[in-house]
């Protein structure tokens, strides 16, 4: 996931107040992975960063195999009510609490923008 959010860093901008990531970057389904978590996390990310760009979720990502049959939270219990409250729906509906998703993203565009209006 990370060298995925390093990518969209660099292909991602802002234009007019709003993120622009091109959709090719989520429109197809990846590689069937063995781990579940994975595979939701990688269902969640798909629809969150869609949702972030205002477009709508590739229908790949609404497959059975890309949500938990049970939940399971990141951090273990101790982090529960903190996960409970800021993970992403994408993510909660599929039974994945990781807490807050893409921040790294849309930090280092706000810089990288706000760099640029520099005279």
């Amino acid at each position: 996931m990370k060298e995925f959010i390093d990518h969209l860093i660099e292909v991602a901008e802002w234009s007019d107040g709003h993120l622009v990531v091109p959709t090719a970057v989520y429109d197809e389904e990846p590689e069937v992975l063995d781990n579940s978590m994975l595979h939701a996390h990688v269902g969640g990310m798909a629809e969150h960063l869609a949702r972030l760009v205002g477009g709508n979720a590739p229908p790949w990502c609404e497959k059975p195999c890309y949500f938990l049959q049970g939940t399971y939270f990141l951090y273990g219990e101790r982090s529960r009510l903190f996960l409970l409250e800021s993970t992403p729906e994408a993510f909660r509906r599929r039974g994945l609490f990781c807490g807050p998703v893409l921040q790294k993203l849309v930090t280092a565009l706000k810089i990288s923008t706000s760099d640029a209006h520099i005279p």
